[in-house]
């Protein structure tokens, strides 16, 4: 009777299920496109139930993980996103494999009778090297099912928390930063709030190994013949069927971060074969142009929208300095620039190479300025106020480790987001560097990265009204004081007799009045608009008027900062560096990206789009 019981359990628990996704879906589920990989792998998991005799605790396991993997893809709708119900079909049938490889593998590692009659509950029978091997076994499927439920209710609670899609890159923001950075945004998000969230999914987690748990211990039902004929059957479908099964949320998710993580690795083991092939390019022409040469400055903003810079017309005066370069000689800032991503190493890992969004060279394939610069003949430097190491090395760090001497004057490693030491003391270093006279001097700032109130000495703040760590006013005074160091940084190097130029970028913007930051997920434009600045010293005016002209006639256009490495190679005229064009390079008249091209987010995003916040001033420039 209890047998018919849980079989009629089953089939109503399926009925359900069949019947909410159906409704999800739109329409008949398994008669789409997709039954060929939604049905086996339906039977698999109700084989695997049949296994456990039909008992609720695996009929409840199965059916909780289908029902909570098809409700993630879900929240593509709750974001105001298009939702494919080949999504749906992906979900459920990853769902139901996982869940039949799952029952099976606890099935075999499970004792026949229930755990008190083989074990005593003292410890006067000892248990044989077999007793402990299946103990592991089974501790290895009930941790894995309990990251699997993590990993599916970790979207859940983000949603819960923020309102948004989670992204890969927020997920890569862990790898990129250190625990304080984390620490840091999560207090800032509402510690109580995401504690919770938190708290919630490991008790769930927890649940579920507890459940599993009881249900192995309760002794396994199912005979041989039906475990191997599941086994034989999971087997088939993960060779057979699993590549044809559709993408959805969860698994992409996943797939996006190893994939990216993949790249930074390759990017690293790369170096010492793209370092072989720039001596190679050294020997066929790379160099540096006769005439040209002399010491260049990068300096690199953090945080820094151009909707907050007076120089493009902010209401306050955050920007009085860079207001008096415009209107200098030699000085050419651009109106219409943006970030190639929001989020920081995404970002630098474009701007500091040949890769951009408009080119197919693969990240780990491009060569970096820095690279291309040493080669080429230039010496070169890496100033930064960054911390130098996060849980995982990206190409940035990578990219800065390739440096002739570096100075990483913020000494705390992967424990905090509090800098040892202000911007400015960073011009302190720049001044003790012996430049040679061919240079790259890459100078890397904390800008007005949160908490903003840390960006700024107390007795140089100037907007006061508002006290709050991360206020509109500590922003504005991150921004006036970024301001202020860039006054001594180009005071110190414009100095030197072979000065020839400094650039200055932000990596992203930021979002101070809406608290979004920079998370791609929560996008508005402001955390994409940038500043843009090139200040010319005299001899490059003399000696390059083409040059000059050229990035005046295009400073009007559309420019993302992904496109600073053909800039920077054709500024320091450096001769047959690779993957340098024409139509990427502002400062050549040959510069063109269709409007309809220039993007950010990597290209999901089109500049054309965007409506400048200062409309006005837009319209004069």
């Amino acid at each position: 009777m209890t047998g018919m019981l849980r079989k009629i359990g089953l089939l109503a628990m399926l009925a359900a299920l069949y019947g909410v996704l159906s409704r999800w879906s739109g329409g008949p589920l398994l008669l789409g496109e997709y039954k060929e990989v939604v049905i086996p792998a339906l039977m698999l998991a109700v084989g695997a139930v049949a296994l456990w005799g039909f008992r609720f605790r695996a009929m409840g396991f199965y059916g909780g993980l289908a029902l909570l993997t098809a409700s993630v893809s879900r929240l593509k709708v709750l974001n105001g996103q298009p939702y494919r119900w080949a999504e749906l079909a992906g979900a459920l049938s990853f769902a139901s494999l996982v869940a039949a490889g799952l029952l099976l593998w606890l099935w075999f590692f499970s004792p026949e009778r229930p755990a008190s009659d083989v074990w005593s509950l003292g410890m006067d029978r000892k248990r044989s090297a077999a007793d402990w091997s299946r103990r592991i076994a089974r501790g290895a499927g009930y941790l894995t099912a309990g990251l699997l439920f993590c990993w599916l209710l970790l979207p859940w609670g983000y949603y819960s928390a923020s309102h948004a899609l989670l992204t890969p890159d927020l997920i890569l923001t862990v790898f990129q930063t250190n625990p304080g950075e984390a620490a840091s945004f999560l207090r800032d998000q509402g510690p109580l709030r995401w504690g919770t969230l938190i708290l919630g999914i490991l008790v769930c987690a927890g649940f579920v190994i507890h459940e599993l748990r009881r249900l192995s211990r309760e002794g396994r039902e199912g005979g041989r013949k039906l475990a191997a004929a599941l086994l034989v059957g999971v087997v088939a479908y993960s060779a057979v069927l699993v590549p044809r099964v559709p993408d959805f949320y969860a698994l992409d998710l996943g797939l996006d971060v190893r994939k990216s993580l993949d790249t930074f690795r390759q990017y690293r083991e790369g170096k010492a074969k793209r370092m072989a092939k720039l001596e190679e390019l050294r020997n066929s022409g790379l160099s540096i142009a006769p005439g040209e040469g002399g010491i260049y400055v990068l300096v690199i903003g953090e945080s820094a929208t151009r909707d907050h810079w007076s120089l493009y017309g902010y209401g306050r005066p955050t920007t009085p300095w860079a207001e008096q370069l415009a209107s200098a000689p030699g000085t050419v800032w651009f109106p219409r620039a943006y970030a190639n991503y929001t989020h920081t190493v995404p970002s630098l890992s474009y701007a500091l190479s040949a890769k951009n969004q408009y080119n197919d060279v693969g990240v780990e394939e491009a060569y970096s300025l820095l690279e291309v610069a040493k080669a080429a003949g230039y010496r070169t430097y890496w100033l930064s106020n960054q911390l130098r190491y996060g849980l995982w090395d990206t190409p940035v760090s990578a990219m800065a480790s390739t440096a002739d001497e570096q100075v990483w004057i913020n000494g705390n490693v992967g424990g905090t987001t509090a800098t040892q030491a202000y911007d400015g003391e960073l011009v302190r270093h720049l001044e003790k560097l012996d430049l040679e006279q061919n240079s790259l001097v890459v100078v890397h700032l904390m800008g007005s990265h949160a908490t903003y109130n840390d960006r700024c000495p107390g007795d140089r703040a100037v907007f006061t009204d508002d006290a709050g760590e991360n206020s509109v006013d500590a922003y504005d005074n991150s921004i006036r004081y970024t301001d202020e160091v860039l006054r001594d940084i180009y005071g110190t190097v414009s100095s030197r007799k072979d000065f020839r130029a400094l650039v200055y970028f932000s990596d992203h913007g930021e979002d101070a009045e809406g608290g979004r930051r920079h998370e791609s997920s929560k996008f508005i434009w402001t955390m994409a608009r940038i500043p843009m600045v090139v200040a010319l010293s005299p001899s490059f005016l003399k000696q390059r008027p083409e040059t000059v002209k050229a990035l005046e006639m295009n400073r009007n256009r559309g420019w993302t900062n992904d496109l600073v490495y053909n800039l920077m190679t054709d500024l320091m005229g450096i001769q047959g560096a690779p993957l340098q064009e024409d139509r990427f390079d502002a400062a050549s008249p040959g510069y063109g990206i269709p409007e309809d091209r220039l993007s950010t987010l990597h290209g999901k995003r089109k500049i054309s789009e965007d409506v400048p916040r200062n409309a006005a001033f837009a319209e004069r420039w």
